[in-house]
């Protein structure tokens, strides 16, 4: 049993295919641009991020650098013999508030590690020992300047980082040390830090690379003074510490996916880092996906609306044809078809019908005619002329089977001989 199946017209099958055509190449274009989107995105953030960095890594140690100059100076002009004279001392502060409006706090020390003066003045902190402490032991050795790693204060429990710059005598000789503490909880250019925003969520934090790297201030406060989580853990802050600056995207050890921008300090062992979370600008980026994708869509239906319009123009002289060879079919002489069309396939497809109607009326007039003729030939023979099929019904007669067998021959055609005449 033969299967019919349904056919589609021309003019859907290029209207299909024209239009499957163009849904991939809008489909592959909108793709291209929204990959051409993300690198962008990513290329700008990380160029904005790495100024950033810049301008926050140059301002601080441009602070740090005025802080050093500053308690440097004020060290060089403590007169030796008065260092364990908190009057004399408080003095010879009052009259330099510039070096004490840089820190949170100054003290002075002597070279047994006591603490002669403090300013503000703090209960218990003068008359304290800082022997022990690696800072004030560097400072004596080396008679060289020293920024201590994070720690808390003795006295008041806050975390602090304290600059600290020798005194010394006209010979050279490291007697006493001068001290400015920045505490790590308290309004100062430090903490302002921990208040900056790298987008919406993003942070800057800022890590003491010492034997043990321990983060000095953090958008979090509550890893202030925290261990750096091991290499395994913060491969990228390991990297940076042992001088590999720049901007890369990575995870964090708490997980977060961000652009991190790392850069070194000149005038202090610090690592200032920027992070930018990943989600944030995916997030910025998703109102202009959708803007690519609408337009992308856009496209597609304006691109089928015209392509179907397109085809049905240029299948427009396929239908004329069309029809004009259904009506040929339908009547008895062939139907011209005129069409004023500029495609050279169409116009000699036309054209051939034409020639091919044309021959082909003129033969069915033709076979009409010889017909006709063999017919009045036939009638007009005295004889008998019929044609009988397999089934005794009458095919042909003549004029003179009717007259003889009083049928009119017409009439006859189709009909069983027995019908017509006695057995």
């Amino acid at each position: 049993m033969l299967k019919h199946y349904k056919r589609r017209s021309l003019k859907a099958k290029l209207a299909f295919w024209s239009a499957a055509a163009m849904v991939v190449v809008v489909m592959a274009v909108t793709s291209f641009t929204l990959w051409v989107l993300r690198s962008d995105m990513t290329r700008n953030a990380a160029e904005v991020q790495a100024t950033l960095s810049d301008s926050i890594a140059r301002e601080l140690d441009a602070r740090v650098a005025d802080r050093r100059q500053a308690l440097q100076q004020a060290a060089s002009v403590i007169d030796t013999r008065v260092i364990g004279s908190a009057d004399v001392l408080r003095d010879h502060f009052a009259s330099r508030p510039v070096v004490q409006g840089l820190f949170d706090a100054l003290i002075v020390i002597d070279r047994n590690g006591q603490i002669t003066f403090d300013s503000p003045e703090f209960a218990g902190r003068a008359g304290r020992s800082v022997a022990d402490r690696p800072y004030f032991k560097e400072v004596m050795s080396t008679g060289r300047l020293v920024v201590s790693e994070p720690m808390a204060g003795r006295g008041t429990a806050e975390p602090n980082v304290i600059f600290a710059a020798p005194i010394r005598t006209p010979a050279g000789e490291t007697v006493g040390m001068l001290g400015g503490i920045l505490y790590l909880n308290r309004p100062n250019f430090l903490t302002e830090l921990a208040n900056v925003k790298v987008g919406k969520t993003g942070y800057v934090s800022v890590i003491v690379n010492g034997e043990t790297p321990t983060i000095l201030m953090h958008g979090h406060r509550d890893r202030i003074m925290t261990p750096v989580p091991p290499p395994e853990r913060s491969p990228l802050v390991h990297r940076a510490l042992a001088g590999e600056e720049g901007t890369f995207e990575g995870q964090n050890s708490l997980g977060l996916e961000a652009l991190y921008s790392f850069r070194l300090l000149k005038n202090v062992p610090w690592l200032v880092t920027t992070a930018y979370p990943i989600a944030e600008a995916r997030e910025q980026l998703r109102g202009s996906e959708r803007q690519v994708i609408a337009l992308g869509l856009g496209l597609m239906v304006l691109a089928g609306i015209g392509i179907w319009v397109l085809v049905e123009r240029l299948l427009a002289p396929i239908d004329h044809l069309r029809a004009a060879m259904v009506q040929s079919r339908e009547r008895s002489e062939p139907v011209v078809v005129d069409l004023r069309d500029e495609t050279r396939e169409v116009y000699e497809v036309v054209q051939a019908y034409n020639t091919l109607m044309a021959h082909t009326h003129e033969a069915r007039e033709a076979v009409q005619r010889s017909e006709q003729r063999l017919r009045t030939i036939a009638d007009n023979l005295p004889v008998l002329i019929s044609y009988v099929d397999a089934d005794e019904r009458m095919q042909f007669a003549t004029e003179t089977c009717g007259a003889w067998a009083d049928v009119d021959p017409a009439a006859a055609i189709g009909r069983r001989v027995s019908d017509l005449v006695s057995p």
